[in-house]
């Protein structure tokens, strides 16, 4: 038969060979448990590890390491108390997500001259190409600029919009 066991431990402490222990703060983890006569004693992580938690572990959690070759750089950094956060580079979104965390990234495609981006989703899905680019006022200054650049900022500054730019194109 299989022995249950029931910690009557209070909140921020936990069981250790039958005795309740102070639990370390985030950041640190346990050097020596508890005795009868000692309390927990307790050393802070080191260099890229971390513990996120009050704890009664013995050993911090190694920190992420954002993988550039699967297109994820460091959003931010690990600390002691909190691991690495990574996201897509510039350019990219998520491709494959494990858990609530992104692995890897792909760049978003590029229109080709004559189209302009239809939409524009940055965590699920690359970029979709509108075929014909419209005639309007908004899109011919989307057209008129000098390089790439300039051409993705006037489109993020206004995108077109198909009942204003014809009402505007025909007064």
């Amino acid at each position: 038969m299989a022995r249950v066991v029931f910690s009557a431990c209070l909140p921020g402490e936990y069981e250790y060979e039958g005795e309740c222990c102070p639990q370390c703060p985030s950041g640190n983890v346990v050097k020596n448990h508890c005795t009868d006569a000692v309390s927990t004693v307790c050393i802070p992580c080191v260099d890229n590890t971390y513990m996120d938690h009050p704890n009664g572990e013995t050993k911090c959690l190694r920190c992420k390491i954002c993988d550039k070759g699967a297109g994820l750089v460091t959003k931010k950094a690990c600390t002691y108390t909190s691991n690495t956060v990574c996201d897509c580079e510039r350019g990219s979104f998520c491709r494959s997500v494990s858990g609530k965390e992104c692995d890897m990234c792909e760049r978003h495609k590029t229109c080709p001259p004559g189209e302009m981006v239809k939409r524009y989703d940055v965590q699920v899905e690359s970029l979709f190409n509108r075929e014909q680019v419209p005639t309007t006022p908004s899109a011919k200054l989307f057209m008129q600029g000098k390089d790439n650049k300039e051409k993705q900022s006037i489109q993020e500054t206004r995108p077109f919009q198909p009942n204003s730019d014809l009402e505007n194109h025909n007064s």
